[in-house]
């Protein structure tokens, strides 16, 4: 049987539960007011709940559920403190202290993976980190690594961050590459030689190897570039 979770915060540091969240236990409390810390898309968060002291036997055997009132967590620390107390009315309020490991399961590369190498499903495992000590801009859900090249050496076991990856190349540097240009409903195709490696929907400098001027272009496929109205060319 599952039963409701009253929540009462007495600081403005603190978040509130939404109505109709549930616990049975005094962990389970815990650990729906530390969803509330750890909003991280695309990766849950485990928590290792340890109490200092240990919980007392009247609420750790509690078949009641409970009241956690005066929430407070230390995200760096781990550090926590909350004042419980079985709905029941079978025990009074009792202040409770401990330390929280939360952790995240993070996609990694396990081998080396080297500048434009596409990742495959085979070469995606995955690494447990400190969900507070996660860096901006990691790559957390495996759906996102796995089609993607690496824009730089990616090194086994160890977080890849959204910069270091790149759509496939298509186009390599210095090869050469058909320009289409868009001049009202005219359009203009000439040579070009590509300047850096590019996958699809990237845009590059291109140079019109006719001009010998070096224009912005999107890339469309492997031997195509489109200058102009670049949108209207693409849905073509």
């Amino acid at each position: 049987m599952r039963h409701f979770l009253i929540l009462a915060i007495s600081s403005g540091l603190l978040l509130t539960m939404a109505p109709g969240a549930q616990a049975d236990t005094t962990s389970d409390a815990i650990h729906n007011a530390l969803n509330d810390r750890f909003e991280i898309e695309d990766a849950p968060v485990a928590f290792d709940i340890m109490y200092e002291p240990a919980l007392p036997a009247v609420l750790a055997d509690s078949t009641s559920p409970m009241s956690l009132q005066d929430f407070r967590f230390d995200r760096m620390s781990g550090k926590f403190s909350a004042i419980v107390a079985p709905l029941d009315g079978s025990a009074g309020t009792t202040s409770i202290a401990g330390y929280v490991k939360a952790t995240v399961e993070v996609p990694v590369v396990r081998r080396a993976v080297q500048r434009g190498e596409v990742i495959a499903d085979a070469d995606i495992d995955y690494v447990t980190m400190p969900a507070a000590g996660l860096t901006k801009g990691l790559v957390l859900d495996p759906g996102q690594l796995a089609g993607k090249a690496a824009k730089r050496t990616l090194h086994a076991d160890r977080a890849v961050r959204a910069v270091d990856l790149m759509a496939p190349i298509l186009v390599a540097r210095n090869s050469n590459v058909s320009m289409i240009y868009v001049v009202g409903t005219l359009q203009i195709t000439a040579h070009g030689r590509a300047l850096a490696d590019a996958g699809a929907g990237d845009t590059i400098l291109v140079l019109n190897t006719s001009s010998k001027k070096t224009v912005e272009a999107v890339v469309l496929d492997a031997n195509t570039v489109a200058v102009g109205n670049t949108p209207q060319i693409a849905q073509q």
